[in-house]
């Protein structure tokens, strides 16, 4: 069901498959798995994104990130705001993603994870777009297309040759 997560869902429309499979491992879980409940939750948030009312994302949302928090582990909490961002990404809270993006950074350093670091730089850019803010914009472009040349993953090094691209257009 993690995996699951990792990996782009259909855009515009919510896939109860995905959602199935989340809640199903959600109900097995058992007591004292909170590391991966809190996962597990950021997932479902994440792939119910779609949905007509944010309300109940949002609620899943906050219960993985306070499972998060309290446990304190980076690697874990740094996931459950790339996930936060994503289920709650409306207009107008730019702001709010940006400071989110600049959590999860510190989270991935602490918790060595240039992967997470990368989700928090495209998050950086987003938000640096959405605000109109260059020099953020360029600094976050070239962190992000630094760690992409590190980690030299295709779909990373596609998303950094595009927002060049769309930065330089």
């Amino acid at each position: 069901a993690l995996g699951m997560t990792a990996t782009w869902a259909p855009t515009g429309t919510v896939d109860p498959e995905r959602t199935g499979l989340l809640s199903e491992a959600l109900t097995a879980l058992p007591a004292g798995q909170d590391q991966l409940k809190a996962q597990l939750l950021s997932g479902l948030a994440r792939a119910r994104y779609w949905e007509a009312d944010p309300a109940p994302r949002a609620q899943l949302s906050a219960r993985a990130m306070a499972i998060a928090r309290r446990l304190g582990e980076p690697a874990t909490l740094a996931t459950c705001l790339d996930a936060h961002n994503s289920s709650t990404w409306a207009p107008g809270n730019a702001a709010a993603r940006q400071a989110t993006a600049r959590e999860i950074i510190g989270l991935a350093a602490a918790a060595r994870e240039p992967e997470l670091a990368v989700h928090g730089r495209a998050w950086g850019i987003t938000a640096a777009v959405e605000l109109g803010d260059r020099d953020t914009l360029d600094r976050e472009l070239a962190a992000y297309a630094a760690l992409a040349d590190q980690l030299r993953q295709p779909r990373y090094l596609w998303y950094a040759r595009s927002r060049q691209a769309m930065r330089a257009i």
